[in-house]
């Protein structure tokens, strides 16, 4: 069978034999909240800290273990105390929103009362105002509507011209089908290109062949140097030179905030000393 809940008062009793508990066994409570809140504030920053905690943070929250373990439970029986609480307290304004429904109802017999004459024949005047305002708004919104229909006579009005739906077609967009090209058209001649590796698979000036070890060879007209036409290979070669005549071989120090930083770090056998180390090394050092 499962447990009752307690109440409010029972979880309060609890809580005070818990205090008094800890009061007799020698710790402070104050101290112990104080602990508890120094041991939860390290774990948030260590869930913050990418690196985790250093040495001495470590070390004291491992002696704040206990203390926390304490205050956990004092701080699990106070929540569970404030929602007995809120609980008892929702409960109460149900109770008695019931029972002041239950009196309303009772008192519905009473105000249905019958209308008296007066009443009645106020509400039939009303009535027919009503209905007298409806036949002449329906009467002159029908003559409107006639004089919309033949405002010279009979003569019918002209018809509306209807809106473009907006939408573009696939082709372009103007919304006019784009001309097919004629059989008499010439056809359109590919520019020879200039740069770049031509496709040499497909180019027809070029002979493509595997010879018996399976190597590739591109053979081209007269005057070609591999897959490449005199005009190709003479902008890229002027490409090279211009390329190597802005060659740098200096050292160049492309930041120099990391530079002066790397320069003001304290290294050991070349490496960097860690930030926390590196006070302690200094003391060292000015002492030696």
């Amino acid at each position: 069978m499962p447990t009752p809940k307690k109440s409010a008062s029972e979880l309060e009793a609890e809580l005070q034999d818990l205090l008094t508990a800890h009061e007799v066994a020698g710790h402070s409570v104050p101290q112990i909240e104080e602990n508890y809140r120094a041991y939860e504030s390290l774990r948030k920053k260590k869930k913050r800290r990418k690196k985790g905690l250093d040495r001495d943070e470590r070390r004291h929250m491992k002696d704040l273990h206990p203390s926390w373990l304490m205050g956990s439970k004092i701080e699990n029986k106070r929540r569970a105390v404030e929602a007995a609480r809120r609980k008892e307290a929702r409960e109460g304004t149900a109770t008695a929103s019931g029972a002041a429904g239950e009196d309303d109802e009772e008192e519905e017999p009473s105000q249905n009362r019958p209308r008296s004459a007066t009443t009645s024949s106020m509400m039939d005047a009303l009535l027919g105002a009503c209905a007298t305002e409806r036949e002449v708004f329906l009467s002159s919104r029908e003559g409107t509507s006639e004089e919309d229909a033949a405002p010279d006579g009979d003569a019918p009005r002209p018809a509306k011209k209807k809106k473009s739906s907006g939408k573009k077609s696939k082709a372009g967009g103007s919304g006019k089908k784009e001309a097919k090209p004629s059989r008499d058209a010439p056809p359109k001649v590919r520019p020879e290109p200039v740069l770049g590796r031509p496709r040499s698979m497909s180019d027809p000036e070029l002979n493509v062949r595997l010879d018996d070890r399976g190597l590739l060879h591109v053979d081209g007209p007269a005057g070609w140097v591999g897959a490449y036409s005199p005009a190709s290979r003479k902008v890229r070669l002027q490409r090279f030179r211009e390329k190597r005549e802005k060659r740098v071989w200096e050292r160049r120090v492309k930041y120099d905030v990391r530079k002066n930083f790397a320069v003001s770090r304290l290294r050991v056998k070349g490496r960097f000393v860690k930030k926390e180390e590196e006070g302690h090394m200094r003391e060292l050092m000015s002492l030696t």
